[in-house]
């Protein structure tokens, strides 16, 4: 667990000045602030659900290198964080056991989302936790703007039919998170259906 810890705070300063040196500027939503949200809804959630530090450790572990990818690729970016994390853990001795949930983790975020553990259950919603809170409207308008950046989408009426299907798709996974955020999920849907 000390080595586990001793990575994460060792490499949480060097990931954060990598991405906010080195990531693509048209990322507006895959940002250092999407991780860093990350890795505080996963601290949130493993409190709430009483999570051991060593489980904790492994999920903002995972969360701090979920995107990294980005770095690399914006194709299949999942598995290019998973070759940046297990690049990293060569210089320290850490469980081959850790480094397996930390993969887990890391591939679970990818979309559509199929957790297999609770572990799973909790980065996956970290990741979209947004989708249920007061603050959706700029962080989905952020998404808005890398996608259209990278020509991903053709334009605001194609994003509201797939931001209609994708928020209709999604379900919450921990307890945590169902009873926090199915409501405003709900809530934030109906104004994507309304809005203009």
């Amino acid at each position: 667990m000390q080595v586990l810890k001793h990575f994460y705070e060792v490499q949480y300063n060097e990931i954060i000045a990598r991405m906010r040196a080195d990531l693509d500027h048209r990322y507006t939503y895959h940002t250092v602030e999407h991780t860093l949200d990350v890795i505080k809804c996963c601290e949130e959630i493993c409190l709430a659900e009483n999570l051991d530090d060593e489980q904790t450790f492994i999920l903002k572990t995972s969360a701090l290198f979920h995107d990294t990818g980005f770095l690399l690729s914006r194709l299949n970016h999942e598995e290019r964080s998973v070759e940046i994390f297990n690049e990293a853990r060569k210089h320290h001795e850490i469980s081959e056991n850790h480094a397996l949930d930390i993969v887990k983790c890391i591939r679970a975020t990818r979309v559509p989302q199929e957790p297999q553990s609770h572990l799973e259950e909790i980065i996956c919603d970290a990741d979209l936790d947004y989708l249920g809170r007061d603050d959706f409207w700029p962080i989905s308008d952020s998404l808005y703007s890398e996608m259209s950046n990278c020509g991903e989408i053709a334009d605001k009426e194609a994003w509201k039919s797939l931001q209609i299907r994708f928020m209709k798709a999604h379900k919450f996974h921990t307890h945590f998170s169902k009873n926090r955020r199915d409501k405003r999920l709900l809530i934030n849907l109906n104004q994507v259906i309304e809005r203009d």
